[in-house]
């Protein structure tokens, strides 16, 4: 799973240390500066649209020792999850972690209510992952002390010794005394996590404690020797004898034989086979007969040895078997389990005869067998919305959605958040809809196998021939592909080259002509294999102007982006943009704005700073456009990107850890403390111009209305800053009634008389805004007076001036506007809105006094 760690990576391929957790850090400083009251999305329009069906991939199974029905998840990109039902519902615990990426979990033996959790997933073949796009790099370990209510990271697991945390376990004899297996080592804990000792290198997949022996424990590691095992309680390690050609071993000792080790071995064919050991770990002998059971690379296996009776057990690579014969022959089982396993956990009150419950974990969530000897199994991912989506479409006209997950197929939507239907097979990928026509969507599979569906999404064809850059390196794993907005029968198609059709609506096969040759590169680089790089030269995305199909911006895998304004032609003119300005980094989205095609916003990848830059200019010049501190974007990846097709300056970007929004153009943003949570997000579609769709990478789909009404602030605080109140107050200038505030200049001393200046404030109703006017109803009783309006900037901590003008002697309205961005004259925790409203001589005074007059005084703000 490469391709997420490559489009990630900075230009030197690396990512540098602890990046989410600060990360994490800066949206948790921004959320600071903002009011839980208020959002810059509506706050009520949040949707979580499912599947609580499908499940995604889960390592981790925790079940209470005394109240089974409370059970734990770890999800490898939506966290954790937790029901108290034994399965048939659950709820998300803390979805604001550094990392929802879980890969294994851990219960105090002593106290239940105590949970860990290992982030991150290093069940690959380096810390890259492969070019599946799956695995997302994690922020150590994570305590919660309160049965998962609330989390916290363990100080000393934050640095890459922890990135990959793959296993945990605990001590029978001793209850602070831990190890951990991560993609560097195993380390040692002494006092329950606050302090680690590395006790050996090397990529440990597994380390487990012997069952009441506090002294015995074995690992599992990456190639040889696969399998150690310490005598020490894990202070020093021995390599075990007898495992053959091996890649990844996942170790169980047997319970009801005190010296009996099993392994499960992944060897360097992809096959899995079963090894025993009768000496507590120290020499094994191979007992399956024949091929073993496919697996796939470090990725699949699972291992289960039956309490009761040691010659019985269950292995899962890419399917489930079971022995009963000790491993020697395996038959496959428990058939309705989805594919691919990684965890087997028995209920706590298991004894082989009046309870024989056992759980699946895998790449289709969690499975229930209620009979460990038989073969029925029941599904339980009861609104488990873990699915990790790279990209969906919906028709707005029927509200039917696709969308293509992380191995568990494209798959439809209808309206029943338990109903979504996998529809093709493999890794699904990118969609597209027809806007014209609800029957049409586009669907498919990894390396660009694209379907199209006439029937609103019931069946498919493929449509992909003639397409001659599918797989080998030519294509990324996932690529991209779109309709074009103004012609539903267009669709281009991203690749090493770009390619496109004019008929994709029609026959069997569409024709597909190449419309832009390489950037560089041969075409068959790479095996076609989940294991192997995605090219620098293949195109990462693209996109077509609505209103114009002539003008394509087209984004590459390093960093490139290039343009034409003869796109339908039948060899379009390209020119190269940014050069030497944009980031050499994985481009992740492009959008034109629709009102003005020389404005685009380009996303990209990698943990550096400043991933948001815009061009006002068609291409010419491009300015960085991921804000300025203290309301700049973090220091993350931005993989989606949406502009706001009726309001050019409001932006929404999706990143790994969540969703931030800018009301002014990228100038400044705020962090998403709603819906999908920090949650990387993959892709972010219209389905009409207010309503937004996310794809997120482990919590399924959300849905959301981002464009709320325009609305008013009314004044609820009054002062008298300069001048005398004669009459009146607050009261008096919050409504336009004809009652009023007077406000009378003081005492003239010298040749000016003096001003009057009256503070107002008022609570916007969100955070931030595309626009504020202030509106101050009202006259004087004067001639040669100036009104003037300034507004507190709360970044820079200084008046600035909206306007002025000569004040009227009868009543009427005038309204003024702040210069710039103008979220930074909003509270980014209380949503005040302070003005000064102020009238003074415009020349030497009579030595009179003189009188303004407030009817009202408010804000209008507009999103």
């Amino acid at each position: 799973m490469r391709m997420r760690y490559q489009q990630r990576a900075n230009p030197d391929g690396t990512i540098p240390e602890n990046a989410l957790w600060k990360a994490k850090v800066q949206r948790d400083d921004l959320i600071l500066r903002q009011s839980e009251a208020g959002w810059a999305l509506n706050p009520t329009s949040w949707t979580w649209r499912g599947p609580g069906n499908i499940g995604g991939r889960i390592r981790a199974i925790l079940i209470h020792p005394t109240t089974p029905n409370t059970m734990y998840v770890g999800s490898c990109g939506g966290g954790i999850w937790k029901t108290t039902n034994g399965g048939t519902s659950w709820f998300p615990l803390n979805e604001f972690m550094a990392s929802l990426s879980v890969g294994c979990m851990w219960m105090d033996r002593t106290n239940p209510d105590v949970l860990y959790a290992g982030t991150g997933e290093g069940f690959f073949e380096a810390v890259e992952g492969t070019s599946n796009t799956a695995t997302i790099r994690g922020a150590g370990i994570f305590k919660s002390v309160d049965a998962g209510v609330t989390w916290f990271q363990l100080p000393s697991t934050a640095n890459p010794d922890f990135y990959f945390v793959n296993r945990l376990a605990q001590s029978p004899t001793n209850s602070s005394l831990f190890l951990a297996a991560t993609s560097t080592g195993i380390f040692r804990s002494l006092d329950s996590g606050g302090t680690w000792t590395k006790v050996r290198d090397g990529w440990a997949y597994d380390v487990k404690f012997h069952p009441t022996d506090g002294n015995r424990v074995a690992a599992g590691m990456h190639g040889s020797p696969s399998v150690l095992f310490s005598s020490d309680a894990g202070v020093n390690w021995t390599a075990a004898t007898g495992i053959t050609n091996p890649h990844r071993a996942e170790v169980v000792w047997a319970p009801s034989a005190s010296s009996t080790l099993y392994a499960a071995v992944n060897n360097t064919s992809q096959r899995i086979h079963v090894y025993r050991s009768v000496n507590y770990g120290g020499a094994f002998t191979l007992m399956t007969s024949g091929n073993g059971i496919s697996a796939l690379e470090a990725y699949t296996n699972a291992l289960w040895i039956d309490p009761i009776n040691s010659n019985t057990l269950v292995v899962g690579g890419v399917n489930l078997y079971r022995s009963t014969d000790g491993g020697v022959t395996l038959s496959s089982t428990f058939s309705g389990v989805h594919s691919d396993h990684h965890v087997i956990v028995q209920h706590p009150a298991f004894d082989g005869t009046n309870n024989r419950t056992v759980y699946f974990g895998g790449d289709g969530g969690i499975y229930r067998t209620t009979n460990i000897y038989g073969s029925s199994s029941t599904e339980l991912n009861n609104n488990l919305g873990v699915t990790q989506f790279y990209g969906g479409a919906m028709s707005n006209t029927t509200g039917v959605a696709i969308a293509g997950a992380q191995d568990n197929y494209t798959t439809r939507f209808s309206g029943n958040i338990e109903g979504w239907v996998a529809e093709i097979g493999g890794d699904g990928g990118f969609c597209a809809n027809d806007p014209t026509d609800p029957n049409y969507f586009y669907g498919g599979s990894q390396n660009l196998n694209i379907f199209r569906s006439s029937d609103g999404g019931l069946n498919w064809v493929d449509i992909n021939d003639g397409i001659l850059d599918r797989s080998g390196g030519a294509c990324n794993f996932i690529s991209f592909y779109m309709i074009d907005p103004n012609e539903p029968n267009r669709m281009l198609v991203g690749a090493r080259r770009l390619w496109r059709s004019n008929d994709v609506k029609t026959g069997n096969q569409p024709t597909w002509a190449v419309i832009k040759d390489p950037i560089g590169g041969s075409f068959r680089e790479f095996p076609t294999s989940h294991y192997y790089n995605n090219s620098p030269f293949n195109i990462s995305t693209l996109t077509v102007a609505k209103g114009n199909s002539d003008l394509i911006w087209v984004g590459y895998n390093n960093g490139q982006v290039w343009k034409t304004t003869n796109g339908t032609a039948a060899t379009p003119t390209w020119t190269r943009v940014g050069a030497g300005v944009l980031p050499d980094r994985w481009v992740s989205r492009i959008a034109i704005d629709p009102n003005n095609h020389d404005r685009v916003f380009i996303s990209v990848m990698g943990w550096t700073d400043g991933n948001v830059w815009k061009t006002e200019d068609g291409g010419s010049t491009f300015t960085d456009a991921a804000g300025v501190p203290p309301r700049r974007l973090p220091v993350v990846p931005v993989s989606a990107l949406a502009l706001n097709p009726l309001n050019g300056n409001h932006l929404i970007v999706g990143t790994d850890i969540g969703i931030f929004t800018s009301y002014d153009g990228g100038a400044t943003w705020s962090a998403e403390t709603q819906g999908p949570g920090t949650v990387p997000i993959e892709e972010l579609v219209w389905r009409d111009a207010t309503r937004l769709l996310a794809f997120t990478y482990g919590r399924g789909l959300f849905e959301a209305d981002v464009t709320p009404a325009d609305a008013e602030a009314l004044a609820d605080a009054m002062s008298v800053v300069r001048g005398i109140l004669v009459s009146g107050g607050l009261s008096d200038i919050r409504l336009s009634d004809d009652l009023r505030a007077v406000v009378q200049n003081g005492i003239t001393i010298g040749p000016f008389d003096p001003p009057i200046q009256v503070q107002v404030s008022m609570a916007a109703p969100q955070r931030v805004a595309n626009a504020l006017r202030f509106d101050v109803e009202g006259s004087v009783n004067s001639v040669n007076l100036t009104e003037a309006v300034h507004a507190w900037d709360f970044d820079a901590g200084a008046w600035v001036l909206c306007g002025t003008g000569a004040a009227p002697l009868s009543e009427s309205v005038r309204t003024y506007s702040p210069p710039g961005a103008v979220s930074r004259f909003i509270h980014p925790g209380t949503k005040e809105v302070r003005i000064r409203v102020s009238y003074a001589r415009s020349g030497p005074g009579s030595g009179s006094t003189f009188q303004a007059r407030l009817d009202q005084v408010r804000c209008r703000v507009n999103y």
